[in-house]
């Protein structure tokens, strides 16, 4: 259940370094337990939830060279309440 709440992810940002591989990073939020990272292939979603990390980081190994993904994530408290996504940051995977 996604409710609004004031841990929300503010910043994403994501590289795309080797053909295979999609680096995220994005700023702590304050009290946050963890994060969850969701991908789509279209902007807007509908998102696939990769991963649930306890840092504000993330790599996606699953990414195909010369294709497009669109990533938001949330941040989740202690309480388990997840927030709103996060801006979507478009990653374009470099093809080798």
């Amino acid at each position: 259940m996604r409710i609004k709440t004031a841990l929300v992810v503010l910043i994403l940002a994501a590289t795309a370094w080797a053909a295979h591989t999609v680096n995220l990073s994005w700023a702590a939020v304050p009290y946050a337990t963890g994060y969850d990272v969701y991908r789509s292939e279209v902007s807007g979603g509908p998102y696939k939830e990769m991963a649930v990390v306890k840092d504000p980081e993330y790599t996606d190994s699953t990414v195909q060279a010369g294709k497009t993904y669109y990533y938001v994530t949330t941040s989740v408290s202690k309480a388990g309440q997840e927030s709103a996504y996060s801006q979507e940051i478009t990653v374009k995977v470099p093809t080798p």
